[in-house]
């Protein structure tokens, strides 16, 4: 049997919608703050545990080299992400300055 789902794949389908009150401030802290920190914020609402934010983070951070020097978001993942946490298109249109 060959196996295709990654455990990205797996958290991402675990990820729970952050709730509609919190999601001005979900798009303020996307604005604001860094992408972990992003993450937090979405693991303190309930969208997904400790352990599953760190999936999450290693699944969407590419690095340009073996050193650190410089990383990248896969913006794909990133993207899958945001949709699943709720924080749409439209969402961001409606709240973001």
């Amino acid at each position: 049997m060959k196996c295709t789902i990654t455990c990205f794949d797996r958290v991402l389908h675990l990820v729970k919608p952050i709730p509609q009150k919190k999601l001005k401030e979900a798009v303020e802290i996307i604005q604001e703050y860094s992408f972990y920190e992003t993450l937090e914020y979405f693991s303190e609402c309930g969208c997904f545990t400790k352990d599953q934010l760190s999936t999450l983070y290693e699944g969407i951070i590419m690095w340009e080299d073996l050193d650190g020097n410089y990383y990248e978001e896969d913006y794909d993942k990133l993207m899958s992400l945001y949709e699943a946490v709720g924080v749409t298109e439209k969402v961001w249109r409606k709240y973001a300055e």
